[in-house]
Formats: structure tokens, sequence, C-alpha cells
């Protein structure tokens, strides 16, 4: 989606590395930045993976700015899962990131569905799925509330599910439970 303000409080930037980096440099310490982005190395490369994405166009990140201060306040980071898989078609994956204070005030829904939005008019995927360790119950939660069909994945075979679930729990190197929304009609 373009840069678009949506509410007095909150604007929204597509694919915006400079807020992005200041993101990590404020909240990449606090106990829910993401672990596997807390290294200034893996942010690092994490921001090139995502910028070749957008180049690409098959992905993207939205960053939440707090109006009127201009602070980064959270993000979606939107890529492609499979391009085409045989038995599923195309995937996005989602991955978002609100730092404390945005917590609990409905952002989190907004740039979920925002990213929701994207995988299905822009990108043209047939899914959307997040990959969401056991032991985080906070964003477990927030998915379950969203007011979308969806499934939970959690490497039950046999299923066209299992070979990307088991590459996500092991990137994740902790257990992960896929939440599978169909995008098509």
């Amino acid at each position: 989606m373009p840069n678009q303000p949506d509410s007095p409080e909150t604007s929204f930037r597509v694919d915006d590395w400079e807020s992005l980096w200041h993101l990590y440099n404020t909240y990449s310490t606090e106990p829910n930045w993401p672990l596997d982005l807390r290294s200034q190395k893996a942010f690092a490369q994490m921001i090139e993976a995502w910028s070749l994405s957008a180049w690409l166009r098959d992905g993207q990140v939205e960053i939440a700015i707090a109006q009127p201060s201009a602070r980064p306040i959270g993000f979606a980071s939107l890529t492609t899962a499979f391009g085409e898989h045989p038995d599923l078609g195309r995937a996005m994956e989602i991955g978002t990131y609100l730092a404390p204070a945005a917590r609990g005030s409905g952002l989190n829904q907004k740039l979920k569905l925002r990213a929701l939005h994207a995988a299905k008019e822009i990108y043209g995927a047939d899914w959307l799925v997040a990959s969401i360790p056991l032991a985080n119950e906070r964003a477990r939660r927030a998915y379950a509330k969203l007011p979308i069909a969806f499934f939970a994945y959690q490497g039950e075979r046999p299923s066209p599910w299992y070979p990307y679930w088991r590459r996500r729990q092991f990137a994740a190197g902790t257990p992960v439970m896929l939440y599978i929304t169909p995008l098509h009609d």
C-alpha cells in the first residue's frame, strides 16, 4: 500500500529503512523484539533481504509511525513464503513487532489486516502465514483475535504445509505454530 495516513495518531510508510533502523536502535533489547533480529548484523541482513524483496516486488515492510511525533512504533513485514507450490499456490509470510507503548491499541490488528490486504491484492497470494513460537503466547493470542478465518498447524502429517513448518521451526530454533489464512474466496 502507498504511504498514507490512517488516523491522526498513526500513519504508515512502506519500505522506510531509516524508520526500521530507528525501531531497532530503540527496541532491540526489549524482551519481545524478535530473537533472531537482536544482533546488529542479523538485523542488517534482514534489512538487506527485505530491501531485495521490495526491489523484486515480492514483499514489503510497512512501518507504523506515531503522529505528530513521527516516531516509528511498529512494523509488519510481508515476504514470500513460497512462490508456486503445486498443491497450495502462492503464500506470503507476515511478521510483526509493536513498541511496548503501542500494544493494546488495536495497531497490531490494523497492521496485520493491511498486510493481509497487500498479500492478496498486490502480491496475488493464496495464503497468508504467520510462524509464531509456541512460547510467544501474546503473539498467538493476537493472531487468534483477528476477524479472519485461519487454521493453526503444528507439524501434523501428511500435509503440504509440513516442509514449510519444518523449515520455519529450524530457522526459529524453537517450536513454532503456523497460523494459516486462506486468501482465496
